[in-house]
């Protein structure tokens, strides 16, 4: 595969690339040690809960008539009874190169903080899925943090409203043109518990809604919707999962099993580097899955597929399977 040449000026312009990519990773750096440091004078009063490691690791398979997809990642998620911390990295290769000298290989990276002190909720985030997720500076990559106040958190419900700030390119543009890269963005979260329903909303930089139907018996329906750009329906992202679970959550082995028939929708999309504009590959799948919590295999049908180059130019490629393996551990 040839290697993408980076300037075609001089090496002055080499130069300054290098060291736009090192002043971002450093600045990347410095921020999560920032709220990691935060975090552990926040939670002085929380040290009796005691934090557990499970590290993660996932592998999915996408074999489309026209393209077939390879995507191994990890994970590692650090939490307690209060708060969570979750990195991830994923790594997707396309086997057919992609229409318009478009890549073939793409990057996932991901971190997730989810901090509680009192009545106060801190929300840190950061998410880049990119060819290069340094080299085209901010529109590769996007930062965000929020606190939010929880206005009134009862056993089964809570309601968190606050106000934070994103660092991207958001598409949202000032009057000479140039993009507006740092935006003001509404948190708002929402969870409702009972023994038939279970319901957890949040919004952040993008809307996302869960919701389990029968939560706690055998027989349940799981829903998941999100969509962080809405050019389309084909945007909207959705898993909905009708599951038989061996336990209730009243046995003594707990609801740790259960298999499941489902249907979902799915999204890989990625920005480029190079040029501005984002690649994706969309597809709706049929499946099963197999879950004993420890480990998760799932497998079905895809169709609708269609491979995407910015917002309007989409070619189709066919129907085909797909299989998916996750396993993980508690320490």
């Amino acid at each position: 595969m040839k290697k993408r040449k980076i300037c075609k000026t001089s090496e002055v312009n080499l130069a300054q690339y290098h060291k736009k990519r090192l002043s971002m990773k450093i600045f990347l750096i410095s921020f999560l040690l920032l709220v990691l440091s935060g975090h552990l004078v926040a939670s002085e009063d929380a040290k009796e809960n005691e934090y557990k490691l499970i590290p993660i690791g996932v592998y999915s398979y996408a074999s489309l008539a026209s393209q077939s997809v390879h995507s191994p990642g990890v994970a590692i998620a650090l939490k307690n009874d209060i708060n969570m911390f979750v990195a991830s990295y994923q790594y997707s290769k396309f086997m057919k190169d992609p229409l318009f000298n478009a890549p073939s290989d793409y990057h996932a990276a991901n971190f997730l903080g989810d901090i509680y002190h009192e009545a106060w909720n801190t929300l840190v985030i950061f998410r880049s899925e990119s060819d290069d997720p340094f080299g085209g500076g901010l529109r590769t990559f996007q930062l965000g943090t929020a606190v939010g106040y929880d206005f009134f958190n009862e056993e089964s419900s809570a309601l968190i409203f606050g106000l934070g700030l994103a660092v991207g390119d958001f598409g949202v543009k000032l009057s000479n043109g140039k993009p507006l890269l740092v935006i003001p963005v509404p948190l708002i979260r929402y969870q409702k518990e009972s023994d038939f329903i279970k319901i957890d909303f949040s919004f952040l930089t993008g809307p996302n809604f869960s919701m389990t139907l029968g939560a706690k018996s055998k027989i349940r329906l799981t829903n998941d919707v999100r969509f962080d750009r809405l050019r389309d329906a084909g945007d909207i992202i959705f898993e909905s999962i009708l599951w038989y679970r061996f336990f209730d959550s009243t046995h003594e082995f707990g609801d740790f099993a259960g298999v499941g028939i489902g249907l979902k929708r799915e999204d890989a999309t990625f920005d480029l580097a190079n040029r501005e504009e984002v690649f994706s590959v969309q597809y709706y799948g049929g499946f099963v899955t197999f879950d004993i919590s420890i480990l998760k295999i799932s497998a079905g049908y895809t169709f609708g597929a269609v491979e995407r180059h910015g917002d309007d130019f989409t070619t189709d490629l066919n129907n085909g399977f797909y299989t998916e393996i996750q396993g993980l551990y508690q320490f």
